[in-house]
């Protein structure tokens, strides 16, 4: 459990522990007024239970200030999240102007890169950094923007429909960007890749008319033309993401792109503004002159 939702839960429990507390408190001052009323072992009872009641008046105070601490610490904890979220945001922000020739580029890159995460249903985070890693790389192989977003787009498509476990996920697109930029599918590269989405193998044999026999030996050979492969996504493109659309959206597929949308406005009012930057410039000038203000 991350310290947010440490916070909020240590939130909603406090709450509701001063609640029993206090009716506890409540039941044990009407039992006292009862016991009063009869003999003198119940009036002992009753002085016994009117100690208890004062505890638990004294346990309510201490239990509302936790409480009381758990809303400060979860506001804290909720701003610091946002601020994490704006800064991730922004730096991948400046990788992808490093990936792109322009403005326009950086924008529309922008825009498919949430479009692209929202159809998969992977990360928006996942989903750059996959672009600011292949997508040059691509263009120096002849391919346009355009034409680049939808080789990793068709890729990522892929993963999702051949359930791919994250880490596997992440193995299979390192094999990939390692292929792209050394021109080559090595021998142990088509083995991640073909085996966390062998229906990649569909791909290839529709886009270069070989054989699946064919294309499994030039992959274990070491032979797979990289060109082969990347030709085979682009092509295959729309029927991946067909693919994926066709499948059932689980509640945490939707909460993600939900995720991404949240993550996106975030790092574009940020963009706009400027808070984390005015404020982290606020935070270095006051590091530099502490001494000063002691």
């Amino acid at each position: 459990m991350n310290d947010l939702k440490l916070a909020l839960t240590l939130t909603a429990d406090g709450r509701q522990l001063v609640t029993v507390v206090g009716s506890a408190k409540k039941e044990l001052i009407g039992l006292t007024g009862e016991l009063q009323t009869t003999g003198t072992a119940s009036k002992t009872a009753a002085v016994g239970l009117d100690t208890t009641a004062k505890s638990a008046d004294v346990a309510q105070h201490n239990f509302a200030g936790l409480y009381q601490s758990a809303v400060a610490l979860a506001g804290g904890l909720a701003t610091m999240a946002v601020i994490d979220r704006a800064d991730e945001w922004g730096q991948m922000a400046s990788r992808m102007k490093m990936a792109t020739t322009s403005v326009a580029e950086y924008e529309y890159a922008q825009s498919r890169m949430v479009a692209s995460a929202n159809q998969t249903y992977r990360s928006l985070t996942e989903t750059r950094e996959n672009f600011t890693r292949m997508s040059p790389i691509l263009r120096d192989l002849g391919y346009n923007l355009n034409q680049s977003i939808d080789i990793v787009d068709s890729y990522s498509a892929l993963l999702v429909t051949n359930a791919a476990s994250s880490d596997k996920a992440q193995q299979a697109q390192d094999a990939l960007s390692k292929s792209i930029q050394s021109g080559k599918v090595e021998a142990d590269a088509w083995q991640s890749i073909f085996g966390v989405m062998p229906s990649i193998l569909t791909n290839l044999t529709a886009a270069t008319g070989k054989t699946g026999a064919e294309i499994r030996l030039l992959g274990t050979s070491g032979k797979l033309s990289i060109t082969d492969l990347t030709n085979a996504l682009l092509k295959s493109h729309e029927q991946n993401l067909k693919a994926v659309e066709d499948m059932p959206t689980a509640v945490r597929d939707a909460l993600t792109a939900l995720d991404n949308v949240y993550s996106d406005w975030i790092g574009k009012s940020n963009e706009t503004y400027g808070v984390t930057a005015h404020l982290a410039s606020g935070i270095v000038s006051l590091s530099e002159n502490f001494g000063t203000l002691l």
